[in-house]
């Protein structure tokens, strides 16, 4: 189903959104990285819509969440769905700039 490319990119994209989770703190903070571990799971399991969903829900807790970016970008590539996965790329690219 999936490319050697595509799991390697996915793979890894999964280890740098646990290394970020891993440094979260309490609060919003602890939400993120609620959001996160649950996106990275859905992606585990190819639930992509939901993964999605997750990654949204933490753009709207943390707009400048760059792994959120990443990996809703990652998603979309995974869904095939190329514009949108360059969009969030550019979106969290801007992000960083601001």
């Amino acid at each position: 189903m999936f490319s050697g490319r595509r799991i390697c990119y996915l793979s890894v994209i999964l280890i740098l959104l646990f290394t970020f989770a891993a440094g979260c703190g309490g609060g919003a903070g602890a939400k993120v990285t609620k959001q996160l571990e649950l996106a990275v799971k859905y992606l585990s399991e190819n639930k992509f819509e939901e993964a999605i969903l997750a990654y949204q829900e933490v753009i709207k807790i943390d707009p400048q969440n760059v792994q959120a970016y990443k990996g809703l970008s990652v998603t979309y590539y995974l869904l095939g769905k190329t514009d949108q996965a360059e969009q969030g790329l550019q979106d969290g690219t801007f992000t960083i700039v601001l």
